[in-house]
């Protein structure tokens, strides 16, 4: 069933959601995700967005910064016996700028892949907040983080098609990244509740849900909406 994740030189294997859906072969391998040039300038590619990037990249992998730099995690079990992480330390501006730039970035492409993803008034506000390293208050665009188990045959090399879905009158974009999963909630309204106590704080502070192998493939196909 899952076979077709991954190719025999281990490449990420991007797929739409409708590809899923209707059991196709549409699969892109390109070694490491969707290049689409000259969507940015070069300045702001180079220099504002590549240091997002550049810390996202090390925070994930924390033994390549300082220890008083590196990320805190501490796991607790919810009461229905979900794991997950209660994650401090982390630099909120950065980190929320990241995952802003590639929601951002997604709005502005003209990729088959990213076509659910249209921020309308929201992309202008979301340029200025990366223009000017400014990312708000936790409820200007909560972002929610989730990793994935990064055991074998775990589907940590997939890219699933970013989705724009409805909840309690609000617009999340989902992401799914390889190991990592992402929701921003996009609205002027007052945010969900539960959105907030998940999402990055300006403490450095959030939630970090653990996704296990055994949920992961069942996730990974609700997320493509099957």
């Amino acid at each position: 069933m899952y076979k077709n994740l991954y190719d025999e030189k281990h490449r990420y294997i991007i797929t739409t959601n409708s590809d899923i859906k209707n059991k196709t072969n549409n699969f892109e391998l390109p070694q490491s995700g969707i290049h689409e040039p000259n969507i940015l300038c070069k300045e702001c590619d180079n220099s504002l967005l590549s240091s997002f990037e550049r810390y996202f990249s090390i925070f994930f992998n924390s033994n390549k910064i300082p220890i008083e730099k590196s990320p805190n995690l501490i796991s607790d079990f919810d009461l229905n016996g979900n794991k997950f992480f209660h994650c401090s330390n982390a630099d909120y501006s950065k980190l929320k700028l990241f995952f802003l730039s590639i929601l951002w970035r997604s709005s502005l492409s003209n990729h088959e892949f990213f076509k659910e993803i249209s921020l309308g008034p929201h992309e202008d506000k979301i340029r200025l907040m990366l223009l000017n390293n400014s990312p708000g208050d936790v409820d200007d665009y909560p972002v929610m983080i989730s990793i994935v188990d990064q055991a074998p045959k775990s589907p940590k090399d997939y890219i699933g098609q970013p989705t724009l879905k409805k909840y309690k009158g609000h617009k999340i974009a989902g992401f799914w990244i390889s190991s990592i999963m992402f929701a921003v909630v996009i609205s002027s309204h007052r945010k969900p509740s539960e959105s907030l106590i998940m999402s990055l704080k300006p403490n450095g502070e959030f939630l970090l849900p653990f996704v296990s192998k055994s949920k992961a493939w069942e996730l990974m196909l609700k997320y493509s909406g099957l």
